[in-house]
C-alpha cells in the first residue's frame, strides 16, 4: 500500500462513508461550508471534489480550518479533449497538498471513454494512450505530495474498457509500479438493480468484487479500493425486469450498501450526488 495512504488511513482511521460533490467544478467554497456540519453528522470520511485547476484549493483549505476529519479526493476535470492531451504537473497537485497541510487522493481521466469527457470517437490504440496520460499524471501526483488513484471505469463496461486498460498497466510498459503505489477507484453504480442481490454481471454495485478478484489474478493481491461514485439515482428504470428507482427505494438501497461487511482495503463510497441538504 502507498505509504503516504496508510499514514492517513493510521490517523483518521476513516468510516466507509463518503460523498460526492455536487457536479458544478466551479461550486463555490461558500456553498460547501455551509454543508460541513451536516457532512460530520453523517459520519462522512471521504470527500469527492470535482475540480478545474485550482477551483477546489479553497474549498481544501476551509475544510482544514474547521478541522474536518474528511479526506478530500480531487477530481480533476479537463474539458473536453482528444487523445491524450491531457496533463498535469507536480505545481497543479501541490497547492492543494499544502491547503489541506498532507497528502490527499486524486483522480483523473474519470470515464474516459464518454463523450462528456473526452471530444471524439477513441482510437483503436487508446489503451497504449491512456496509460501513458495516466503514468505522466500520476508522476506529477506522486511528485507533487499526492496520493494516485487509476481511471474510474463504471461496471458496466469493465470487459470493454477496464480489462483492455488494466493489461496495459500491469503489463511490460513499466506502469505497473505506479498502480502498486494507487487507489483503485471505480464507479459502483446500481443501475436499478438491488445493490447486494444482483450477481448476474459486474454491473451492479458488487462490481467492486470482480474488480477485485481480476487485481488478485493479476497483481497476487487486492489495492485499496475506493468507490468515487456510488449508489443509485432516483428515477433509474434501465433493467425493465426490476422496479423503478424512487425516493423510497433510493434511501433502502443506500442503506443496503452502507451496511454491507467490506473489507478493510475497501476505503468507502463517495455516494452520488450532494446538492445541499
Amino acid at each position: 500500500m502507498n505509504e503516504r495512504l496508510q499514514v492517513l488511513l493510521d490517523k483518521y482511521k476513516p468510516s466507509k462513508l463518503g460523498i460526492h460533490s455536487t457536479g458544478n467544478c466551479y461550486e463555490s467554497t461558500a456553498y460547501y461550508v455551509k454543508q460541513f456540519e451536516e457532512w460530520q453528522q453523517c459520519g462522512f470520511s471521504w470527500f469527492k471534489l470535482l475540480v478545474a485547476g485550482d477551483s477546489g484549493v479553497n474549498t481544501v483549505r476551509e475544510m482544514r480550518k474547521h478541522n474536518l476529519p474528511i479526506i478530500p479526493v480531487i477530481r480533476f476535470w479537463f474539458g473536453d479533449h482528444s487523445y491524450p492531451s491531457a496533463t498535469l504537473s507536480p505545481d497543479q497537485i501541490k497547492p492543494y497538498v499544502d491547503a489541506w497541510g498532507e497528502p490527499l487522493l486524486f483522480e483523473t481521466q474519470n470515464e474516459f471513454y464518454a463523450g462528456s469527457e473526452y471530444a471524439g470517437n477513441m482510437p483503436s490504440n487508446w489503451p497504449d494512450l491512456i496509460a501513458h496520460e495516466w503514468a505522466v499524471m500520476t508522476n506529477a501526483i506522486i511528485n507533487g505530495g499526492g496520493i494516485p488513484c487509476t481511471p474510474a471505469i463504471e461496471g458496466w463496461n469493465y470487459d470493454r474498457i477496464f480489462v483492455p486498460l488494466w493489461n496495459i498497466l500491469t503489463g511490460v510498459g513499466g506502469y505497473r509500479a505506479l498502480v502498486e503505489q494507487s487507489v483503485v477507484a471505480g464507479h459502483w453504480r446500481t443501475l436499478n438493480h438491488p445493490p447486494a442481490s444482483y450477481m448476474k454481471d459486474p454491473g451492479g454495485y458488487m462490481g467492486w468484487q470482480w474488480v477485485d478478484k481480476y487485481i488478485q489474478n493479476t497483481l497476487g493481491h487486492s489495492l485499496p479500493l475506493l468507490g468515487t461514485e456510488a449508489g443509485p439515482e432516483p428515477g433509474w428504470n434501465q433493467d425493465k425486469t426490476f422496479p423503478s428507482v424512487t425516493p423510497e427505494s433510493h434511501k433502502d438501497m443506500c442503506l443496503e450498501i452502507i451496511r454491507m461487511e467490506k473489507p478493510d482495503y475497501y476505503l468507502g463510497d463517495c455516494f452520488w450526488l450532494w446538492e445541499g441538504s
